[in-house]
């Protein structure tokens, strides 16, 4: 079972109830998962933060603006491989491969124009003088936005980070409309864990695993008793 609400009711009921007799229970991962609650003002958001954070996401646009003709936009959603291999041209560059490529490309694309058809995917982009420095990838339902995917030009600047300072102008746009949180979802960055910076509000998510075979669970018993926690 993935990606479980560690204080959520299934994850409860599987610890005090165990429904499957003869079987061995076990938190296989564990993350935080951060969000961003928005429906207060983005200026108290910005006030909130540490001064090094508040600088990369919003206080360098003015260098930013100084560099051409910054666009931050969201993207027709009519043309999805368009979008994607812009996305994953970006990813490319940061990290030396495409993010999304055969079986996973054509999943998302699938699960993508799903979502494009209710008018919940959110492709957005920062660009400056017309070239695309930062590109997001995000569903929104139910008054929510999940940041799926990003990518962007690392090496743009050696001031900037066109990322952080996409966030700033995705999170601005959440406080502004109807969302009430926006989703930064469970991963680490590149060099950190960039997301605890962004915001203080998570929720623990678990993988848990119910193991039946007899030989199974004796080995897992044995696995996660000296394992490194």
């Amino acid at each position: 079972l993935h990606g479980l609400n560690r204080a959520g009711s299934t994850c409860r009921l599987l610890e005090s109830e165990r429904p499957l007799a003869d079987c061995y229970y076990r938190n296989a991962e564990q993350a935080e998962s951060y969000y961003l609650d928005t429906t207060g003002s983005f200026e108290e958001y910005l006030e909130g933060l540490g001064k090094s954070i508040r600088l990369r996401i919003y206080n360098r646009r003015k260098l930013l603006n100084s560099l051409g003709e910054v666009k931050y936009e969201r993207l027709s959603t009519d043309n999805l491989d368009e979008l994607f291999e812009a996305l994953n041209y970006l990813h490319e560059m940061r990290w030396e491969s495409p993010v999304f490529a055969h079986n996973r490309l054509e999943f998302n694309q699938c699960v993508a124009s799903l979502f494009a058809e209710k008018n919940q995917l959110a492709f957005s982009q920062l660009s400056v003088d017309g070239v695309p420095v930062s590109i997001q990838y995000n569903f929104v339902a139910k008054e929510r936005e999940y940041n799926i995917q990003g990518g962007f030009n690392e090496g743009f600047h050696r001031n900037l980070s066109p990322g952080y300072l996409h966030f700033g102008y995705a999170v601005e746009q959440a406080f502004s409309g109807t969302t009430v949180a926006y989703d930064f979802l469970v991963g680490k960055g590149k060099h950190s864990q960039y997301k605890a910076n962004l915001t203080k509000t998570s929720l623990t998510v678990v993988d848990i695993q119910i193991i039946r075979p007899w030989i199974h669970r004796m080995l897992y018993r044995l696995y996660d008793r000296f394992r490194v926690v």
